[in-house]
């Protein structure tokens, strides 16, 4: 400070408070000359500097300051002086002392009692410190010690080198003596880990075979290499591929990332402007159109119904002679074939497009009526969802449904105006176009049975970014214990209380995905809906996640129902399956009939997210052998792939044994009680014998190649 500020020594003890409040106040002011104190100040602290007074009032400033907490510092000293005493000892001298050297003594002493708080510090070494100990003594243990470690390192040298474990040599020899005495004591007892080790020095010495000898000395220098090689090779790997795709590429070495997706957004600002601007045109146009201002005609007709509180005309009358009006107003009719038979009178509004959506379900006297008011047609549908059916009209008296009189229009030329747009008409299949992109599964599983049984696999599906995401995809939940009770109520009651318990806890977890329940029946689907309803009277939370689902609340449907809907997660109620008896009945109501299969897929296509199947039975309890129904066969390999994730399901072939050989073999384990078959698979292979379970014939326990 001395030197820095050219201060004289009495001048660190000299009273320059208000000399410093003086400088503040006038040292920057033009007027400054004029002020007495000022010339008092400045000729003081001349004579406290050795040289000239300094020119700058900020350095006059600077060095008043330093005066002032000079003199707070030696004071704070002062009034810590016993203190300082106490701790230091004979290294405290005053504000003479060697700060660098108290400095480095407060830090090793906050260090120890840092470590002692954090159990970090050994304690047999803190032990070791509070006592006196003989230092000779201490002295002599030390070399002891330390030719000890010596000759133990040297013996583990001997022991390595013997066998060629240059991989251990570095990390067993920095562990700690008993983590050494373990490994050792394993090496004689379990040779299993040194077999671990001549593989490595087998993989070691291939990798400096094939000049990767600075790799194999990562695999020996690092720790970690047994859990990030693989990881480093692959990003060294990829990133060589990548370098080679620009070398061979020159527009990849171009490409700029920022301004890629800087035309990106521009061109999607530039589309959503384009779209906003059509609708702002028709709109525009559909205002203009508008009738107005007529006292009489078509206009006048409306009007007159509008003013009256009775006995209104009918809806196709009032169409017979105001619909140029009406469709004027509101050019765009959303209406049922049957509803447009029933209010839209023969020579009544006439459409430039008629578009019919899931056509699968309309008959085609049934949209007759709606193609002959149109200039073109459109039909929207799929011929492996849902035909045309009858299912509600075969109902019983008591409001139950009668499932073994459920009828689908299968005996008809041809069930729907799809199918008779599909092969009817000319030019058909010119103007046809497969929808090919599924759009609504986010998780490949979710798709994969239909895609195989019903769409050849020509679905185009995204895949899933994650390799197993969390609450994504497909699931299956197998509960044994519940019953289905067959020839009484024909539901399983215990199934239904799970799922509403199940659906309850999904809306408290995850409050944000939206969720529907299909059942296989409609005794199954009213004993969900009972359930809920106990449910809802106890938990509030029911109620409230309809409120923030206004599109898409939570439903309760049967597969004849559920087509056209969609929701996040869906969970299936499958109903039928094991009774009270321990019998596993073949039918599964509406999925037995003709067709059933596709009733089936509408029912396992409905998830966006997660689908959750819940059942009794496991796909080997469906006995495929005894019927011929192609919907049984669909579920048995839809649970088969929701249990395990194969689609193949393995599976009588019929065909004979391919050799002699396989002849004695199925006809000597026969001989033993086994039940056989020859030739068991699918998608193309085959096993040579299968062996099935005595307990279930129609899961395989044991697969013979021959």
């Amino acid at each position: 400070k001395l030197h820095e500020h050219k201060l004289k020594p009495e001048a660190w003890n000299a009273e320059v408070k208000t000399d410093r409040e003086i400088l503040e106040k006038y040292g920057e002011k033009y007027w400054r000359f004029f002020v007495m104190d000022y010339w008092k100040t400045r000729k003081k602290l001349n004579g406290l500097f050795q040289g000239k007074l300094p020119k700058l009032n900020m350095e006059r400033l600077d060095s008043v300051k330093a005066i002032l907490e000079s003199q707070s510092k030696q004071r704070e000293i002062k009034q810590n002086q016993e203190l300082c005493q106490k701790y230091f000892g004979a290294q405290w001298h005053d504000e003479t002392s060697e700060w660098d050297s108290l400095a480095r003594v407060l830090t090793a002493v906050l260090n120890l009692h840092r470590e002692v708080v954090e159990n970090k510090f050994p304690k047999e070494l803190l032990k070791f410190l509070e006592t006196q100990y003989d230092r000779d003594r201490l002295k002599s243990h030390a070399i002891r010690l330390a030719s000890a470690s010596k000759l133990a390192e040297e013996n583990l040298t001997a022991v390595l080198a013997f066998l060629k474990a240059q991989k251990n040599l570095k990390l067993l020899s920095i562990a700690p003596f008993s983590q050494q005495l373990e490994r050792l004591d394993t090496w004689l007892s379990d040779f299993s880990p040194l077999e671990d080790l001549i593989s490595f020095n087998h993989l070691l010495a291939e990798a400096n075979s094939q000049e990767l000898t600075d790799i194999a000395q990562i695999a020996i220098d690092w720790p970690q290499a047994g859990d990030k090689l693989l990881e480093v090779f692959e990003r060294t790997w990829y990133s060589g591929v990548l370098r080679e795709a620009c070398e061979k590429r020159p527009e990849l070495v171009m490409f700029d990332r920022q301004s890629h997706e800087a035309s990106v957004d521009a061109f999607r600002q530039l589309d959503h402007l384009m779209l906003e601007h059509n609708q702002t045109k028709i709109l525009l146009k559909h205002w203009q159109g508008v009738p107005r201002g007529q006292a009489g005609g078509s206009l006048g007709v409306l009007q007159r119904e509008f003013e009256k509180r009775s006995r209104h005309r009918t809806i196709r009358n009032i169409m017979a002679e105001a619909g140029e009006a009406i469709q004027a107003i509101k050019p765009v009719f959303m209406m049922s074939p049957i509803s447009i038979a029933m209010y839209l009178p023969p020579n009544g509004p006439k459409f430039d497009l008629v578009i019919f959506d899931e056509a699968s379900q309309v008959k085609p006297e049934d949209a007759f009526c709606a193609i002959i008011r149109g200039n073109q047609s459109i039909v929207v549908g799929d011929s492996k969802q849902m035909p045309p059916t009858s299912f509600f009209d075969k109902m019983m008296q008591d409001g139950e449904e009668q499932e073994d009189e459920v009828e689908v229009n299968v005996t008809r030329d041809i069930e729907s105006i799809l199918g008779m747009m599909s092969s009817k008409l000319p030019l058909a299949s010119s103007r046809r176009r497969d929808l090919r992109w599924h759009y609504r599964s986010r998780h490949e599983s979710l798709i994969a049975t239909s895609n195989r049984l019903f769409y050849r696999e020509r679905l185009v599906v995204f895949p899933t970014p994650e390799r197993k995401p969390e609450g994504m995809g497909l699931k299956f939940n197998f509960h044994p214990e519940t019953i289905y009770d067959r020839g009484g109520a024909r539901k399983n009651q215990a199934e239904a209380q799970i799922i509403a318990n199940a659906v309850l806890r999904h809306i408290q977890v995850n409050p944000a995905a939206s969720i529907g329940v299909v059942a296989f029946s409609l005794p199954q689907q009213e004993a969900i809906q009972d359930e809920l309803e106990l449910l809802r009277t106890q938990s509030p939370a029911l109620n409230e996640f309809d409120r923030h689902h206004p599109t898409e609340p939570l439903f309760i449907k049967n597969l004849e129902t559920v087509q056209g809907d969609e929701r996040d997660v869906i969970y299936i109620s499958l109903g039928y399956g094991r009774d009270k008896d321990n019998i596993v009945s073949m039918n599964f109501g509406p999925v037995n009939k003709t067709g059933g299969e596709r009733r089936l897929n509408v029912l396992i296509t409905r998830a966006r997210v997660r689908c959750e199947v819940f059942s009794n039975i496991r796909s080997s309890d469906l006995r495929v052998t005894e019927t011929q129904s192609a919907g049984v066969h669909a579920l048995k390999t839809f649970i088969h792939f929701a249990e395990i994730g194969e689609l193949d399901v393995p599976a009588l072939t019929g065909r004979e044994p391919m050799s002699p050989f396989e002849e004695a073999v199925i006809e000597q384990l026969r001989k033993h009680g086994h039940q056989v078959e020859p030739q068991v698979g699918s998608a193309g292979f085959f096993l040579d014998i299968g062996v099935c379970d005595p307990a279930n014939p129609e899961q395989f326990i044991l697969g013979i190649e021959c």
